[in-house]
């Protein structure tokens, strides 16, 4: 075993000693240090907690769904996101892991992605075209006055 330890520091996954950089994050393990490292990468005493009521009753999507929530509300969807790892890295078949897995992956990139301002529409209300009617009489009636003058 390494300084690092047994696993990546980054994605949870087992790692060899030979290995220069994480199979599966692409960490490398040369340039990684613990000072610079994020310091809260943990789940957190009631994220913990939760974790574990999920174990005991993993197939209560209910659960799941708390579990995310709350990860997802205090900015711990890694720390989610390397639990369910490491059950599809225990059963590669557990399909509620792999799908639980695929969601927070969907919501961290969301939470990524730049919110586009939407299209407002503009007021066509009847105040507009009392303006522009307004307008336009304005100027036939300027264009006659003119008209008249030079005539």
């Amino acid at each position: 075993m390494s300084v690092l330890g047994d696993r990546c520091p980054k994605c949870g996954r087992g790692r060899a000693d030979s290995g220069a950089a994480c199979a599966r994050c692409g960490l490398i393990f040369a340039r990684w240090s613990k000072t610079e490292a994020p310091r809260d990468m943990g789940l957190g005493p009631e994220g913990e907690a939760l974790w574990t009521d999920l174990q005991q009753r993993w197939t209560e999507q209910e659960q799941h769904d708390a579990f995310v929530k709350h990860c997802a509300k205090l900015g711990k969807l890694s720390a989610a996101g390397r639990c369910y790892r490491e059950k599809i890295d225990a059963d590669p078949k557990d399909a509620l892991a792999v799908r639980m897995q695929t969601r927070i992956v969907g919501m961290a990139t969301a939470a990524l992605i730049p919110m586009r301002a939407a299209n407002v529409p503009q007021s066509r209300g009847r105040w507009v075209l009392w303006v522009v009617a307004s307008g336009a009489i304005g100027g036939i009636r300027a264009g006659l006055f003119f008209q008249a003058i030079a005539g």
